[in-house]
């Protein structure tokens, strides 16, 4: 089963000034097909409580402070109160701060007699609440107005109107605010990887396929390099992948098929080597879909110089299996199998991890089934201690004849780049991951095959 993977639009959602989470906004193109493996599913998100009265003086810098400063600090309550984190709960507290934003957006225009400032702070309230047809117009007065203003407002204003016009498909605007925000300070590596994408993705449903690749490649090398700060390894490797698969889709559209090919060629060794499933797995995927499948096999041959190693895996529980760790393993070869009891298409794997365990074992493969628990099975909530006894049941019912290694939580998902079940690693007698396959794959089947018997050969 094949994925149609889209080129992803990248905007400035909440938090204008303190988050870098990304948001994946409407795609360059549908996606279609069936997904390699099963995804996660979110738990119960709370109903949002209605908002109170804003008690804040008619500021606009307060009022501005207060809606960008909310997202944090209601995950800061959360943890508090020790809330468990999900997607649907991030999307309901950011549909609670447009809403306090344009509370306080009402609010100073309440007020009256707006101007400097005020309409700079206005615009922003306008962004976070939505209201594209209403900030843009705020922050243009800000600009017109006061060309005298902070460096840093005005570099502001001209990196959300650059984001907001390339958006709406009007170029010029965009490209003109673009270039006035590159030449001035203070400007960051990763704004300009923001707008670089804003604007690639606007010339590619534009049919201007040269500009957007300019923009796309500058993108790509943008968020590649170490110098460009990002909240955290997964944020960088989600932005590789989704600037790295829009430089491809370009060149391809542009007939420049061997960049295409090495620049996805070059994914599937970041992939391997950070480690990040999703990225090899979507760049495998473009690549299959272009007659290019033999790239798994290039690049699990050129990763037998790679330095990295395979992070090591935080585990709570052992099931017919003694503890240890990855670098105690160093000398075998690993197999790394991340599953879930509720996946499916993690089931139909399990019959052909026992045939390899059974096959391999004597000549030095281990096979390693890791899941977490979820705290329910069916619906049903389980605690700890019940769950690990579901999985020892569901373990013999099985006949699984491997350890299973059991996390109390999603870290190793998050190390391993992990985002559809099940997801396998096969790590070398060094500790470097040398192979990734997501899903029910035939091709992902003979390549594994073929794979173990390299990695079992190799001293």
């Amino acid at each position: 089963m094949n994925i149609r993977l889209s080129m992803k639009r990248i905007l400035l959602t909440g938090a204008l000034f303190l988050s870098l989470l990304l948001a994946a906004a409407p795609s360059m193109h549908a996606q279609s097909g069936a997904a390699r493996g099963a995804r996660k599913a979110d738990p119960a998100v709370p109903a949002a409580a209605t908002l109170p009265p804003s008690t804040l003086p008619s500021d606009g810098a307060v009022l501005f402070a207060d809606a960008d400063d909310y997202v944090e600090r209601k995950f800061d309550e959360f943890k508090r109160n020790k809330m468990p984190y999900s997607t649907l709960l991030e999307a309901e507290v950011r549909k609670q701060q447009t809403e306090v934003a344009a509370q306080h957006a009402a609010q100073l225009v309440a007020r009256g007699q707006l101007k400097g400032t005020d309409n700079y702070y206005l615009g922003l309230l306008y962004v976070l609440a939505g209201r594209r047809e209403l900030a843009l117009p705020a922050l243009r007065r800000f600009l017109a107005e006061t060309p005298d203003a902070k460096p840093e407002f005005l570099q502001r204003a001209r990196y959300v109107l650059a984001t907001q016009d390339a958006n709406a498909n009007q170029l010029d605007e965009a490209e003109a605010l673009f270039a006035a925000y590159a030449q001035n300070e203070p400007r960051t590596p990763v704004e300009l990887f923001r707008l670089h994408n804003a604007l690639a993705n606007a010339d590619y449903q534009n049919h201007k396929l040269e500009a957007g690749a300019a923009h796309a490649a500058a993108a790509y090398q943008l968020v590649k390099d170490p110098q460009t700060k990002l909240a955290d390894q997964a944020t960088r490797t989600k932005l590789i992948g989704g600037a790295g698969l829009a430089l491809a889709d370009f060149q391809f559209k542009l007939k420049h098929d061997a960049e295409a090919v090495g620049v996805l060629e070059e994914l599937l060794r970041v992939g391997l080597t950070m480690p990040a499933a999703h990225v090899y797995d979507d760049a495998l995927d473009r690549l299959v879909e272009q007659g290019h499948g033999d790239a798994a096999w290039r690049a699990f041959e050129a990763s037998a110089n790679a330095d990295a190693s395979a992070p090591e895996i935080a585990i709570a529980e052992w099931i017919d299996q003694k503890p240890v760790t990855l670098a105690a393993l160093r000398g075998q070869v690993v197999l790394l199998d991340f599953w879930a009891t509720w996946c499916g298409p993690c089931q139909v794997t399990m019959p052909k991890l026992k045939t390899l365990h059974e096959r391999y074992k004597d000549k030095g493969l281990m096979v390693i089934g890791l899941t977490q628990l979820y705290g329910r099975v069916r619906n049903a909530p389980l605690t700890p201690g019940e769950e690990i006894g579901y999985l020892r049941a569901f373990k013999k019912e099985q006949h699984l004849p491997y350890g299973f290694a059991v996390a109390a939580d999603e870290a190793n998902d998050a190390r391993y780049g992990v985002r559809n079940l099940p997801t396998t690693f096969l790590i070398d007698r060094k500790g470097r991951i040398r192979f990734i396959a997501v899903g029910v794959n035939e091709l992902n089947d003979q390549t594994l095959d073929k794979a173990i018997k390299q990695l079992l050969a190799e001293q």
